[in-house]
C-alpha cells in the first residue's frame, strides 16, 4: 500500500528544487531594474543573438556593426525629425568616453532618409559630433529578418531607442527615451551588462 502523503511530498520537493533552479538561472542572467525618463528597460527573453549588420557611415563607406568580446554597446537607434534626440544626443557624446572607459561603447544609428550630409550637420549644430554614426535609411537593415529566416531583434519602434548588447552578443532588451547613462542605477545597470 503506497503512502499518499509521500507522493505529495515528493512532488512538492520536485516543485521546490525546479523553483529554485529557475529563480537562480533568472538571477544569474538578470540585469538590474533601469528607468529612463519615461520608460523602463524591456528585458528579452530569450535573448536572440546580434548578427554583424552591414550599414553605411556618414562617409558613405560600408560599416559592419558587430558585438564584440571587448565590450558591451549600447545601440542608439534615433533620427533627426525624433523632438528628444537633440538632447540625447549630445549626452550620449559627452558621456561616451565614461561609458567606454566601463566597457560599453556607443553607436548611434540614424534611420533618417535624409541625405548623410545633412545627417552630419545635424549632430555638429546640436554638439554630438563625436559620437560614432552609422546610417540605415528607413531601417531597412535593422528590421531586416535574419539570413536564418528569424526576427531580427531591431524591430520595436519609438524614438530614441536604445538596445543593449552584450560581451556575449546578446540583445539584452531595449529602452525608448532618453536615459541619463551616469546615474547610479544607470552605472550599476551597465556595468552588469559589461560582466
Amino acid at each position: 500500500m503506497s503512502n499518499p502523503d509521500a507522493g505529495q511530498m515528493t512532488r512538492r520537493a520536485f516543485a521546490a528544487g525546479a523553483l529554485s533552479t529557475i529563480t537562480l538561472s533568472s538571477q544569474t542572467a538578470a540585469l538590474p531594474l533601469l528607468r529612463g525618463q519615461r520608460k523602463q528597460f524591456v528585458h528579452f527573453e530569450p535573448q536572440p543573438s546580434m548578427q554583424p549588420l552591414r550599414l553605411r557611415d556618414l562617409a558613405g563607406r560600408t560599416a559592419t556593426l558587430a558585438a564584440t568580446k571587448r565590450e558591451a554597446m549600447l545601440l542608439y537607434v534615433w533620427a533627426t525629425w525624433c523632438p528628444s534626440c537633440p538632447v540625447e544626443l549630445p549626452r550620449l557624446a559627452r558621456e561616451q568616453a565614461l561609458l567606454t572607459a566601463r566597457g560599453v561603447g556607443v553607436v548611434a544609428v540614424s534611420i533618417d532618409t535624409v541625405s548623410t550630409v545633412a545627417i552630419s550637420t545635424y549632430l555638429q549644430r546640436h554638439g554630438a559630433g563625436g559620437l560614432r554614426v552609422l546610417h540605415d535609411p528607413a531601417a531597412v537593415t535593422l528590421r531586416a529578418d535574419r539570413p536564418d529566416g528569424t526576427a531580427s531583434p531591431f524591430q520595436r519602434w519609438s524614438m530614441p531607442l536604445t538596445f543593449t548588447v552584450d560581451r556575449d552578443a546578446r540583445v539584452r532588451g531595449y529602452i525608448a527615451g532618453g536615459v541619463d547613462w551616469l546615474t547610479p542605477d544607470s552605472l550599476a545597470f551597465l556595468h552588469a551588462l559589461a560582466a
